[in-house]
């Protein structure tokens, strides 16, 4: 058979195997299912982990309409001294029973549970009782500040330390919170939810300068005019519209106490955004205030009350953290060191910039 039989016999099979192998089927690839993805069920707090601990309860609430308040007449308070410490703890006690009997036909009444926290820490002194009750309104309604803050503010009396801290978030117990507690308690004129709101916005301040204080600082020679004005579009440059979101926070010494004492009293919080001033681990007095013109508000204050000359201001805006010291005048700040957060960047360009522009314009 010569060669080119051969090779035309070799191209005949190739074709009939591919025309043999494109008639057949086939077998299907498998596919796989996409895996089912299981929604994140929300992260429970630390306050409500705290209370399942007091309680045991991990309740599940129930669809309901409007929770009635219960129907029944207060016990008189332990402050009240026209009622004495007999009849006082009398009257409790058959409205506890009343409530108690409410509670068993209707277990998932947070009011209820409001109510009894309200008679044992109000008028029978007990705080121990309490906090269980209150918590017990808190797990059926996680949603209610009333409650919350009320608990928070139970967890601020002398004797519930360990509960107050098993409340917080692991970050903040790092924190001086027995500090911020004791100055928190000591300001007048406040109501006890106030105190508990004051309490925890003071540890998310104390949060905030602990992150950036960790930071190295460098050292400079800015003298920057308006700073008010150049921190402000400085904290914005990224969030334009989240001016109600800026935190400004400065620092005086305890030996100023005398110039910054009336802060917190009532008629200096009548704003929606008061200042407010609590005292740290150092005795220094932290002052601060959040909204568009906390800037402008607390440097002013410095200035005003003769405090700038050694100032030390924070400024917190979105991801943007920054902290400056230098000397503070009507004029001009004259930074000294300065440390930011993410980057130096974009506060560099800012400052230097002023800098400069002031000192050509001498």
């Amino acid at each position: 058979m010569s060669s080119a039989n051969l090779v035309v016999i070799r191209v005949t099979f190739i074709l009939l195997m591919l025309l043999h192998g494109c008639g057949r089927q086939s077998a299907p690839i498998p596919v796989k299912a996409p895996p089912i993805v299981q929604p994140k069920k929300p992260a429970v707090s630390q306050l409500v982990h705290q209370c399942r601990a007091l309680t045991g309860m991990r309740p599940r609430r129930p669809k309901r309409g409007d929770v009635h308040k219960p129907a029944v007449t207060m016990p008189p308070l332990a402050t009240d001294t026209q009622v004495d410490a007999a009849t006082r703890r009398l009257r409790s006690l058959r409205v506890i029973d009343v409530l108690t009997e409410q509670l068993a036909g209707d277990p998932h009444n947070p009011e209820i549970y409001f109510a009894l926290g309200q008679i044992y820490y109000y008028s029978l002194e007990n705080p121990l009782a309490a906090q269980r009750h209150f918590c017990g309104a808190v797990l059926h309604d996680v949603r209610n500040n009333r409650f919350s803050e009320t608990i928070r503010f139970v967890w601020l009396s002398p004797g519930l330390e360990e509960s107050l801290e098993k409340s917080l978030r692991p970050a903040y117990r790092r924190l001086p919170w027995a500090a911020l507690r004791d100055s928190v308690l000591a300001i007048k004129g406040l109501d006890d939810r106030q105190r508990a709101r004051l309490f925890m916005d003071g540890l998310d301040v104390f949060y905030r300068m602990s992150k950036v204080s960790k930071l190295s600082e460098d050292r400079v020679r800015w003298a920057v005019n308006e700073p008010q004005t150049v921190l402000r579009e400085w904290a914005l440059e990224d969030s334009p519209d989240a001016a109600a979101d800026i935190w400004t926070v400065v620092v005086v010494d305890s030996k100023y106490r005398k110039r910054v004492e009336d802060l917190n009293t009532p008629d200096a919080n009548g704003s929606a955004s008061p200042i407010w001033m609590v005292r740290n681990q150092h005795k220094q007095h932290v002052i601060f205030r959040k909204g568009g013109d906390s800037i402008a508000t607390l440097l002013s204050l410095l200035v005003d009350r003769s405090l700038g000359r050694n100032a030390v201001v924070y400024i917190f805006a979105a991801e943007r953290q920054l902290v400056l010291r230098g000397r503070l005048s009507a004029a001009k700040f004259q930074v000294l060191r300065f440390a930011a957060r993410p980057n130096a960047i974009a506060i560099r360009r800012a400052l230097n910039r002023e800098s400069d522009a002031g000192a050509k314009g001498r």
